[in-house]
């Protein structure tokens, strides 16, 4: 859908991403309760930069890519995810 969007709107000087996010530590994600350190650390451990995801690296994402410095970008998914697909 980004990608027919982009050709789409292109020729209006309308550029079309996304942002693929991995776990965000957010009110809905739901962190474990301390007692629960062990699933917790199992999640962490998938993630090759060894964190879960802030509110703010999705936020850092979106506004360059909305920035001059992503004007030739776009019909792109921008994966935000800490390597865990990688």
């Amino acid at each position: 859908m980004t990608k027919a969007a982009a050709r789409g709107y292109g020729q209006y000087g309308i550029r079309v991403n996304a942002v693929s996010p991995g776990h965000t530590e957010t009110p809905m994600f739901g962190l474990p309760e301390d007692d629960d350190d062990e699933r917790l650390n199992a999640l962490i451990e998938q993630y090759p930069l060894g964190r879960i995801g802030q509110s703010d690296d999705i936020a850092k994402a979106v506004i360059w890519l909305c920035s001059d410095s992503a004007s030739f970008i776009t019909g792109v998914a921008l994966p935000v995810e800490g390597g865990i697909i990688a």
